[in-house]
């Protein structure tokens, strides 16, 4: 679930491959004591009323969702490539379709680290969430009356019997190293994302993470020069793919016809080795279904119900099952709050033990990273107002205005107020 670093990178291919372990933002907690990370808000009223900004629950769990910034000589601040996504165009296509008229404000928090102390970072792999999901559920069915947890776990063992042959066969799979067994396990993939919606989530993963490592147009070039995978190629695939990516939808249905991908791509001159780039994506798909599911090798009986009628090597499976079937449930809204903040108890906990200030994405360090609430009394900080928010050569610039009294709050954002990441 957690690692120092990258998750290994055996079979990471491609032209970009060397920023899976120099990049800028290592290179910036390595070297520096003094760090700038930004945060994107439509929210600014709110926060400032309350005095606090919250963690929320996304990917980089129990931490406040930010993405590194680059100090400039002249002393302005360089946003990283995803953050201006998010400012120039996620964000404002977001209001969009919600009809609001919400202004977007950025945040700059200074990072400060005593002389005695590191810049913790470590990765994070939402994808192998499973086993935790399944503990803090079995930690919380008190909460749930014997109607509700009869009715969610009969869901999730009907549609884990549906794809039964699927996972039983994953195993086999892993002996063939023909290009044509990998494409073939990619279909089956496919075929079952509607019962296991996790596999969305994988097909999801796998893409962006290899476009990122195999794109070689002249804007990510020029981006790897900086140490900076380019993410905006991917985000503009997820919206030509579906409109409303950003606003209304649910990475657990995310099944679009690979052949579409492999015409964007072309169309768009991403990518100029595809063959190098359909390989390493079934690889990269093989390798994460692993780390999400774990591989369940035992038959289970077609009377299963409950959890407790499960061997454990569906442990992972049915954690990532549980967690998706809930977000459906009548009790979701009510259950959220016990479900999300005893796992960002836990998160906190363990970073804390391993003196981790700022969580990242291990699947690919693309940029998105987090801030531990709980670890901050260890640094000094400040939190600014972004003013002068300017392009200059297609990138997006800021500068340090006035510092507000805001604290990092050690308790999540309630997930209505949720604006990025909401699908």
């Amino acid at each position: 679930m957690f690692r120092e670093g990258c998750d290994l990178v055996d079979i990471n291919q491609g032209c970009n491959s060397a920023l899976l372990t120099n990049n800028s933002f290592f290179r910036l907690t390595r070297n520096q004591k003094k760090i700038y990370l930004i945060h994107t808000t439509k929210n600014k009223d709110r926060i400032l009323a309350d005095g606090f900004l919250y963690p929320s629950s996304g990917c980089l769990m129990g931490s406040v969702y930010l993405v590194p910034g680059m100090e400039q000589t002249d002393g302005t601040i360089r946003v990283h490539n995803l953050g201006a996504y998010y400012y120039q165009r996620e964000a404002p296509l977001t209001l969009k379709l919600t009809n609001k008229s919400k202004n977007l404000s950025i945040f700059i928090i200074e990072l400060i680290a005593p002389d005695d102390t590191k810049i913790g970072t470590m990765g994070v792999n939402y994808l192998k969430f499973g086993k935790l999901h399944l503990d803090i559920y079995k930690k919380l069915t008190y909460l749930l009356n014997t109607k509700e947890r009869n009715c969610l776990e009969e869901i999730t063992s009907k549609k884990i019997l549906k794809s039964l042959d699927f996972l039983l066969n994953i195993a086999d799979y892993e002996q063939r190293s023909s290009i044509g067994s990998k494409k073939k396990f990619f279909l089956a993939l496919r075929k079952n994302v509607q019962n296991i919606p996790i596999l969305g989530y994988v097909y999801f993963e796998a893409l962006n993470k290899t476009m990122m490592l195999h794109q070689d147009d002249p804007m990510s070039k020029k981006y790897a020069e900086l140490g900076e995978f380019y993410n905006w190629h991917y985000k503009d695939l997820m919206t030509y793919l579906y409109p409303y990516f950003f606003y209304n939808f649910n990475l657990g249905t995310f099944n679009p016809d690979f052949e579409k991908i492999l015409g964007y791509i072309s169309d768009n001159k991403l990518i100029s080795h595809k063959d190098a780039f359909v390989e390493d994506f079934y690889a990269q798909v093989f390798r994460l279904v692993k780390e999400a599911i774990n591989m369940p090798t035992s038959k289970i009986s077609k009377r299963a119900v409950h959890v407790e009628d499960f061997s454990p090597d569906y442990e992972h499976l049915l954690g990532h099952m549980i967690h998706r079937e809930l977000r459906n449930f009548d009790r979701y809204p009510n259950f959220y709050f016990y479900f999300d903040q005893i796992k960002a108890l836990e998160m906190w906990n363990f970073w804390n033990q391993n003196h981790v200030i700022i969580p990242f994405n291990s699947i690919i360090p693309k940029g998105e990273i987090g801030l531990n609430p709980a670890h901050l009394n260890n640094f000094k900080y400040k939190i600014y107002d972004a003013e002068n928010i300017h392009e200059k050569n297609g990138a997006l610039f800021i500068e340090k205005g006035k510092v507000q009294q805001i604290q990092v709050a050690t308790r999540l954002v309630d997930h209505r107020h949720l604006f990025l990441r909401n699908y």
